[in-house]
């Protein structure tokens, strides 16, 4: 919001709150780094230029001496986290460059493998709103609009995703929600001009009707088909959750079944077997 209004306004406030919040979303988490250039853009479209270099100054060095300040503070989460991006970009032309005690080679993939990854869970989040989002982009970077919105709008999921898949050694689902929000308005946008543009002219053709009613319709169905999807995946995800766990199931009759003193092969990191049977009952 800070960064729309220096664009539109060019208040010394909004560059100031703009470099504040930054500065402190990093502490946070560090992903807020990559809108600052985002913050420059909106600087630099503006039309005017001639008076706001203090105010860039000011709001920018905000940004940096807080970004630089929760870095000292926490050197060590900052190393741990960023110490892989050495190693990431080096192995990505080809050099080994070990710089945290995590970095070993076994442990880091590829970019392509993470570039699939990536692309793999926006597309099992909904294939719908991935191809319709796709879509929903190139239809506002090739419209009239003002060119810093197509700028932020389309530039931030995708440096976003670029960011989490180049820069991490691993990707996760949950790291591409951020991104998420953008995929659905660009859809809403995709679905909004395929109606206007398509559905409602053809259809109120060949019927040879065309009504309010019959057009918030079509409006009303295609949003219905857009989130069925993704209305499906949830609830099958959450009968599935209402199930026992299987691994806990196992945990029990173990506990129930097998002698004291065995020896048990657990080939599951994430199930863990208290070794003193007797304490487990007792506690029972």
């Amino acid at each position: 919001y800070f960064i729309l209004k220096i664009y539109k306004e060019g208040d010394l406030k909004w560059y100031v709150l703009s470099g504040i919040f930054i500065g402190l979303g990093f502490g946070m988490g560090y992903l807020t780094a990559i809108i600052l250039p985002f913050f420059l853009l909106a600087h630099f479209m503006r039309k005017d230029l001639s008076k706001e270099k203090k105010k860039i100054l000011i709001g920018f060095g905000l940004a940096v001496f807080l970004i630089l300040l929760f870095i000292y503070l926490n050197f060590t989460a900052f190393n741990r986290q960023f110490g892989h991006v050495i190693f990431t970009v080096a192995s990505f032309f080809g050099a080994h460059i070990t710089f945290t005690e995590i970095d070993a080679l076994s442990q880091v993939r590829s970019n392509y493998f993470y570039f699939k990854e990536t692309l793999s869970f926006l597309w099992h989040n909904s294939p719908i709103f991935f191809i319709s989002g796709i879509l929903g982009f190139l239809m506002i970077l090739f419209s009239k609009k003002e060119k810093f919105f197509f700028f932020f709008f389309i530039g931030f999921p995708f440096l976003y995703l670029s960011f989490i898949t180049f820069l991490f050694t691993g990707v996760e689902n949950r790291y591409i929600l951020p991104a998420v929000p953008f995929f659905i308005i660009a859809t809403s946008y995709f679905v909004v001009i395929f109606s206007d543009a398509f559905l409602k002219n053809k259809l109120s053709y060949l019927i040879k009707r065309e009504s309010k009613i019959f057009n918030n319709l079509i409006m009303v169905l295609l949003v219905l088909f857009f989130v069925s999807y993704s209305f499906y995946v949830s609830v099958s995800y959450s009968l599935k959750l209402r199930k026992n766990d299987t691994r806990v199931q196992a945990v029990n009759w173990i506990y129930a079944n097998v002698a004291e003193n065995s020896k048990i092969i657990l080939w599951d990191e994430y199930t863990e077997i208290n070794e003193d049977k007797e304490s487990v009952l007792f506690l029972r």
